[in-house]
């Protein structure tokens, strides 16, 4: 069973038999301390074979090691690339870990301005100020649009990121502005921007859309030049009321601007056909679908 008098026979190279003595049996063998490779039966034979097994101890403990190191970097590139790295099922380009801090903080400024949020939970804002004439939407970007008017509606310094604070501001307010961006989009000059009234349908409506209908005077904010905006709200879940100017900012009323609201409950087309002759088109017609989960009647 020898292999050569200095590596020893194979039970002692396999740490089945003592590494100096060799004894295979009835003997309670222990592992070398540092490769873990071979055993010994004692401290006597530990000892004595330490010179002859040191140089191979250190070198077989450095391969470890290095090994367990380059695993280690491996696995520690391989989580950070997965947590820190631009994720396909995530919007803009965000990483798992970028978008679980964007969440944390978009909860933790929910729960502190609860006086900002509707029956529902939904922050409701518009920035204070009217535009003074209409900018197209093409190209233009929300962190753009909106970072000074909510530093300055909230109070935060320029230092301080409020990438938490336009997503949680985004939910309702990208009502309004999906309607003046598809207005924008669908006219192929500004006539629509000097209307008298500019009339929008929204499809499939339900509480939502009613609990914070305020943030549709932002269509007026952005074209000063409309008088009146009229909204009429359709969807099976809609309560049915009429609503004139509540809530209506001092920016507008100083133009003049106002703006209706009518909530009709049903489908949209038994809504079109009882208007009959007397229905007009609108400028602009959507569905955010809020209300799609609904059984029409």
């Amino acid at each position: 069973m020898q292999h050569g008098a200095e590596l020893g026979p194979l039970p002692a190279r396999m740490g089945l038999a003592c590494h100096k003595c060799w004894k295979e049996t009835d003997v309670q063998l222990s592992r070398c301390g540092g490769c873990r490779r071979i055993s010994y039966c004692g401290t006597e034979c530990r000892n004595a074979d330490w010179k002859a097994h040191k140089p191979m101890c250190k070198d077989l403990s450095s391969l470890e090691n290095n090994l367990k190191s380059s695993l280690a970097a491996a696995r520690l590139e391989a989580a950070r690339e997965l947590h820190q790295g631009a994720s396909e099922d995530l919007r803009d380009g965000l990483s798992q870990c970028e978008m679980n801090k964007l969440t944390r903080g978009q909860i933790m400024f929910e729960s502190m301005m609860t006086s900002w949020l509707d029956r529902q939970n939904q922050l409701v804002w518009i920035p204070k100020r009217v535009k003074s004439g209409w900018v197209s939407l093409e190209g233009r970007s929300w962190q753009g649009e909106f970072d000074g008017e909510l530093r300055k509606s909230f109070g935060m310094p320029t230092t301080f990121p409020l990438t938490f604070l336009i997503t949680a501001a985004s939910d309702t307010l990208a009502m309004a502005m999906s309607i003046l961006y598809g207005l924008g989009k669908l006219h192929n000059d500004d006539d629509w921007t000097k209307k008298d009234t500019l009339t929008v349908h929204i499809l499939g409506a339900d509480d939502r859309e009613v609990n914070c209908c305020r943030v549709f005077q932002e269509i007026l904010h952005r074209t000063p030049e409309v008088k009146m905006l009229k909204l009429v709200m359709c969807g099976p879940e809609v309560p049915v009321l009429k609503l004139r100017d509540q809530g209506v900012c001092s920016h507008c009323v100083a133009l003049g601007g106002s703006y209706v609201l009518e909530c009709v409950a049903g489908a949209y087309h038994d809504f079109v056909e009882r208007q009959g002759n007397e229905f007009e088109d609108p400028d602009f017609c959507i569905a955010f679908n809020s209300g799609a989960s609904a059984q029409l009647p």
